[in-house]
């Protein structure tokens, strides 16, 4: 897993290790993240442990998943992602069908960024979506519009990638079970072979953790939540997505 912090703005409910995107960032970043990728290598190496440990580092293991997650990957140019994962390949052996996972925002989708993507080794895309539905992602403090989602779901369906992810949460303040269904609806008829499914979680340091209204609409619509949830899991049952864990559905 290889973790990008920038965000061109930071969601009112987000609890993870992120910070707002300076570009001057992004060089002095790599470049720890460089030094620290042959660092952990070298410290492995040197500790004589077991076997498996060492094959690891001397290419006996094969590297079978990278994911590179945020934050907001999509931040970066293409010049610095592929002096990332090229620092991967050179320490890790990959294997012939590795597979290579990079979160995209929809307003950062384009045709060139998603070819230029896929000539750096890239097979495998998640699009932060969240729902289809204006108000909903004006109430997340997402950057883009159901429009640029829609507009990114067909630029992914006209490109090289057929593996892909989208994501979508549920339990938003203001969200009725029919504009969630809806939204699963929207996200099944572009056919990714991947969906994943986020129920709002509170946290106190956030935003969201310190608005009492928020708080109070969640804690009061537990059994919406529910409902949301398992209906979900029906609808994607049988629209060929299994659930292999709580909150993704794979083909």
């Amino acid at each position: 897993y290889l973790h990008i912090p920038f965000c061109r703005k930071i969601c009112p409910f987000c609890s993870f290790a992120v910070c707002k995107d300076h570009s001057d960032l992004h060089s002095k970043y790599i470049t720890e993240m460089l030094k620290e990728i042959s660092m952990i290598v070298e410290e492995i190496k040197g500790k004589n442990q077991k076997e498996s440990e060492l094959q690891k580092c001397n290419g006996h293991k094969l590297l079978e998943s990278i994911y590179v997650g945020g934050g907001t990957p999509s931040r970066l140019s293409i010049p610095e992602l592929s002096k990332l994962l090229s620092k991967v390949r050179e320490h890790l052996t990959c294997s012939k069908n590795v597979e290579i996972t990079f979160e995209m925002n929809p307003e950062d989708v384009s045709p060139e960024y998603l070819n230029n993507l896929a000539k750096i080794g890239v097979n495998r895309l998640s699009l932060g979506g969240q729902s289809f539905r204006d108000s909903l992602l004006r109430k997340l403090g997402r950057c883009h519009d159901a429009s640029d989602l829609r507009k990114a779901c067909d630029v992914i369906v006209n490109s090289p990638f057929q593996n892909w992810n989208i994501d979508l949460m549920f339990g938003i303040p203001g969200q009725s079970v029919l504009m969630f269904k809806k939204d699963v609806e929207a996200a099944i008829s572009y056919n990714p072979n991947h969906i994943s499914l986020y129920g709002l979680e509170i946290h106190d340091r956030t935003p969201f953790g310190k608005n009492k209204q928020i708080c109070k609409w969640v804690n009061e619509h537990h059994e919406q939540y529910e409902e949301m949830y398992l209906w979900a899991v029906n609808r994607l049952k049988a629209a060929g997505l299994i659930q292999y864990e709580v909150s993704n559905f794979s083909k």
